[in-house]
């Protein structure tokens, strides 16, 4: 299975990394943003086999607080510093850094808890659990990534296809980028989890 992710910008790709971008980061051959992308790529690709394998070993492996840690620092580990380790300070979205643990328990048990009583389908449990750790905002980056995968490593627990997340949406990856955000805004406001559904499905 290829691990589904938001596509970049390539026009963008050129862009020099500011100082920063640059906190943390593991290798110093890095200053554009697509070196940035590639390496990060890489290091995504290389968490796959292990994603999976605990996949295999059902819903209550993969919706838990250590494994959420261990799939952030095998995702980024490799790129950053930071990986696998909570945000520690505020930034303009995302609960206060100091509530990032218990929020993140509370989201991981609610969806776990979805799952054992069938209070949803599994793609609205899936869709609600990435969407309430996007909230969360719980590292300093790859958050929507992360909460993506999470959300796809669930159903692929569960026997069940993971999302597209907008792969055959038509138009540029900035515009399917920017309707993904626009859903994840509208969802906050609404708890309507149907157009974030329907998105992850196309």
């Amino acid at each position: 299975m290829d691990i589904v992710m938001l596509p970049t910008d390539k026009r963008e790709g050129a862009t020099a990394l500011g100082p920063d971008d640059m906190e943390g980061l593991r290798l110093s051959y890095i200053s554009t943003r697509a070196q940035l992308d590639a390496a990060e790529f890489d290091n995504i690709a290389s968490a796959a086999e292990w994603a999976q394998r605990c996949a295999r070993k059902g819903p209550a492996e993969v919706l838990s607080v250590n494994f959420l840690l261990d799939l952030h620092q095998r995702m980024f580990g490799q790129v950053w510093d930071w990986a696998g380790k909570w945000r520690r300070r505020d930034t303009n979205i995302g609960v206060d850094w100091i509530r990032i643990p218990q929020d993140v328990a509370n989201a991981l048990a609610d969806a776990l808890h979805w799952h054992e009583l069938s209070t949803f389908t599994r793609d609205e449990i899936a869709v609600r659990v990435h969407h309430r750790l996007a909230q969360i905002h719980p590292f300093p980056n790859g958050n929507g990534r992360s909460a993506r995968y999470v959300a796809d490593l669930y159903l692929m627990s569960t026997g069940s296809a993971p999302f597209t997340w907008g792969r055959d949406t038509p138009g540029t990856p900035s515009e399917i980028r920017a309707d993904y955000i626009g859903i994840l805004q509208s969802t906050d406001i609404t708890g309507d989890y149907t157009s974030m559904m329907d998105f992850a499905r196309s």
